[in-house]
């Protein structure tokens, strides 16, 4: 994601935008292979690249995921594991100054 976001900053004229549809990564079943957590904020990571590459920010949006999205035996292990299913997203508007 860093080198994306590096590359969009190259590619976006002064003045131009960018937006960033993410949410963060849960693991029910253990740890991440890539991290080793259970929890990923890529939300987070991504805004810093977003600072990092020269970008400044405009708007963080929520964006909900409807429960709908799980089905029922996804409910019942984060219920029989207590972990909380994964039900935001956020937008990230990003600005490249003139």
């Amino acid at each position: 994601m860093e080198k994306l976001i590096r590359d969009c900053y190259d590619t976006v004229k002064a003045g131009g935008y960018t937006a960033l549809l993410i949410q963060n990564t849960t693991e029910l079943r253990g740890k991440l292979a890539v991290t080793g957590r259970h929890y990923v904020d890529h939300v987070i990571d991504c805004y810093e690249f977003f600072i990092k590459a020269g970008f400044t920010p405009v708007h963080r949006i929520s964006c909900p995921l409807t429960w709908e999205q799980f089905a029922g035996f996804d409910v019942k292990e984060a219920r029989e594991n207590k972990r909380l299913l994964g039900l935001v997203r956020d937008l990230l508007i990003m600005e490249k100054e003139p």
